[in-house]
């Protein structure tokens, strides 16, 4: 019988092991979706790797607490403009916490994370429901416009939601390497959201962002493959990040508060508690 530090070597192994086939994966077909740039080095990827082992041993040991019950925060007039989290594929609200509170030391407390539902249904029906968790927020925050930031899937589920209800109180939406074209790694799920990002499927044409949408990827990004799939207009490019790694990924952070500050000027928002960009950590 195995003893209980066999059990954990051999899960560490096997989640080791998805990492680097998921490199595999990429840098095999990099010469055909990426011929026009130069391949990562074999260091590119092993630092990718550790990074974002780290960031995903942080995500499961989170992952419980994101079932927990949760309600969304009192309205705060000086914490700066809503902003609703949309987390990705098989994960739930607790992936948020690092850059929640990385949002909420920098002065925006009007933070809300939300679980997407079903956790493995289809994507339209994701996009219906959280349609009603954006009027909601928007309602207990005072009618104001919500800023909507998703990761991976997340991204796919607000795009959806704006192009059925075009009338969502939404004023941008950032997304972290959500596959807007879709990626080779959902040929390798069962369930209805994953097969729905495969690469040519009928419902990435019902899933096309919305012009106020901006884009953060990373060409590291070893779950989003190509990784120009998360191209859109506006985009900006990460370094080193692979796809979970830039949920706690500082220079990740700093993309997303320059986009809000962005978003905070160009809508004239009333004035709120910030802190100096020198204090993200």
């Amino acid at each position: 019988m195995l003893s209980g530090f066999e059990v954990l070597f051999f899960l560490l192994c096997g989640f080791f092991g998805w990492i680097l086939a998921r490199a595999t994966i990429h840098r095999l077909t990099w010469g055909r979706y990426e011929a026009d740039r130069a391949a990562p080095s074999l260091q590119d990827y092993l630092i990718s790797a550790l990074r974002e082992a780290c960031a995903e041993i942080r995500v499961v040991v989170a992952y419980a607490f994101g079932w927990l019950p949760y309600t969304m925060p009192a309205f705060d007039v000086r914490g700066g403009p809503p902003i609703l989290l949309v987390h990705g594929f098989a994960m739930n609200r607790s992936c948020w916490m690092s850059m929640t509170r990385r949002l909420r030391a920098r002065g925006y407390t009007n933070v809300y994370a939300i679980n997407l539902k079903p956790l493995f249904g289809s994507i339209s029906t994701m996009s219906e429901r959280l349609t009603h968790d954006i009027r909601d927020f928007s309602s207990h925050c005072g009618g104001r416009h919500v800023i909507t930031i998703g990761h991976s899937m997340g991204g796919l589920v607000i795009a959806h939601a704006r192009r059925i209800q075009q009338d969502l109180p939404i004023c941008a939406t950032i997304t972290i390497g959500s596959p807007y074209n879709g990626t080779l790694l959902a040929r390798l799920t069962i369930v209805s959201c994953g097969r729905e990002m495969i690469r040519g499927s009928s419902f990435l044409e019902h899933a096309k962002p919305h012009d106020s949408t901006i884009s953060i990827y990373s060409r590291m990004d070893t779950v989003v493959i190509p990784s120009k799939s998360s191209v859109i207009d506006p985009s900006h490019e990460l370094t080193h990040c692979n796809h979970n790694t830039m949920l706690f990924s500082k220079p990740a952070f700093r993309l997303l508060l320059a986009e809000i500050q962005c978003v905070v000027k160009a809508a004239s928002q009333p004035s709120f508690n910030q802190k100096t960009p020198e204090t993200i950590s």
